[in-house]
């Protein structure tokens, strides 16, 4: 029969090796927090995709696929840590090292556990060329092309561990010259509302 001071024993072991996995070791959680960097990755690729990641007006994917077809390039990388002196690549930049930034601050992770930090963007033809919807049937064909782009963003901690993570939509080549008084100038389906 176990008495009580082995019991207790026992689970002041269990609780302390819980813990110690809980935490990565010995290292005060740092390895579970670079975890969360993954995280980080995840939330950027999908920032850049979202609809709400403009440039002074226009759609940032847009702008950027149509500087890059322009300069007859498919894919760019941009270093998300280094000051650019290309304004697009700045805005993106920008606002990567705030978030990168406000999550370590949250997680309590130092700033210097992020060693690089870069997002590679790739261009790929979309055909047919269509609104909405990628299904077996076109809901509304449009009169000019679209493009697939893959957003990947890769941060290194200070262990040279990787954190990746992709996320994919299409967009069109957007040569607008904006401020357009804040609104844009396309419908949803594609088409051109005012000039």
């Amino acid at each position: 029969m176990v008495g009580t001071g082995h019991r207790l024993i026992a689970s002041r072991i269990i609780e302390e090796y819980r813990r110690t996995l809980a935490f990565g070791g010995a290292n005060g959680g740092q390895m579970v927090r670079r975890r969360e960097l993954r995280g980080v990755a995840d939330a950027l690729a999908a920032m850049f995709c979202s609809r709400n990641s403009d440039y002074q007006g226009a759609w940032l994917p847009g702008v950027l696929c149509h500087r890059m077809l322009t300069a007859g390039r498919r894919s760019i990388t941009i270093d998300l840590l280094d000051a650019s002196s290309d304004e697009i690549e700045s805005v993106v930049g920008v606002r990567a090292r705030d978030h990168i930034a406000r999550h370590c601050e949250r997680i309590g992770l130092a700033p210097a556990t992020v060693r690089s930090a870069v997002i590679r963007v790739n261009l790929e033809e979309r055909e047919p060329s269509r609104s909405r919807s990628d299904g077996p049937v076109a809901v509304t064909p449009l009169d000019r092309a679209t493009w697939w782009f893959t957003a990947t963003v890769t941060i290194v901690d200070d262990s040279n561990r990787p954190h990746t993570s992709a996320h994919r939509g299409w967009c069109w080549p957007d040569s607008r010259k904006l401020p357009i008084d804040g609104r844009s100038i396309w419908g949803p389906l594609g088409e051109i509302v005012r000039v």
